[in-house]
């Protein structure tokens, strides 16, 4: 704001008041949202190393929006195992299948145990990885980066914070891990790596 600028005074005829400014300005921004494309939801396929995320973008897109539709959106976008634990629930009224579908793909593939141990078993039982093969070295870094940061969104990085599991993560390397934890230093972010 300019202290030397004059006040302002509204022209004659014009009745702008704080209130009408405020409402333009909402629905200056409800338009410009709309405008937006919408968010793309993957398909869920059943598989717990994805479940946490389809469910907080579904959560995110989807079930704040629509009331009426949320059972048929949400069957719509699973595949698969998940599709085929929660097929009956497509008969049950609106409310009632939701909940049950929310609850049946949690208890199946979303609880903290099962996500866990899905991505310690990604890391850890993974092929072997030769110093010079650097796409599987950037793989094996983006999976320890990912894996860190569900596991400290649900809570759970004790399950991966003990000498055994960080001994089993180095050995799939066949130089004993050297050129493996030279290259997570280098590209995974510094908070992660020094978890790992």
């Amino acid at each position: 704001m300019n202290p030397r600028a004059p006040p302002w005074v509204p022209s004659p005829g014009t009745s702008h008041t704080v209130n009408d400014t405020l409402r333009q300005l909402a629905e200056q921004g409800q338009q410009q949202q709309k405008q937006l494309p919408t968010a793309q939801i993957p398909s869920f396929d059943g598989s717990p190393l994805r479940h946490y995320s389809f469910i907080r973008l579904f959560e995110a897109n989807v079930e704040r929006d629509t009331v009426d539709s949320r059972l048929a959106r949400l069957m719509q976008y699973c595949t698969g195992k998940a599709r085929q634990v929660i097929a009956g629930c497509a008969i049950m009224t609106p409310d009632e299948g939701y909940t049950r579908v929310k609850m049946l793909l949690k208890t199946r593939f979303g609880d903290e145990y099962t996500i866990s141990e899905a991505w310690i078993d990604k890391i850890t039982n993974g092929p072997s990885l030769k110093p010079v093969e650097t796409e599987a070295l950037q793989n094996l870094a983006d999976d320890l980066a990912n894996c860190y940061d569900t596991l400290k969104a649900l809570g759970c990085l004790v399950e991966v914070s003990n000498q055994k599991m960080l001994a089993r993560i180095i050995e799939s390397s066949t130089d004993g891990g050297e050129r493996l934890v030279e290259f997570v230093e280098e590209r995974v972010p510094s908070p992660t790596s020094s978890m790992w």
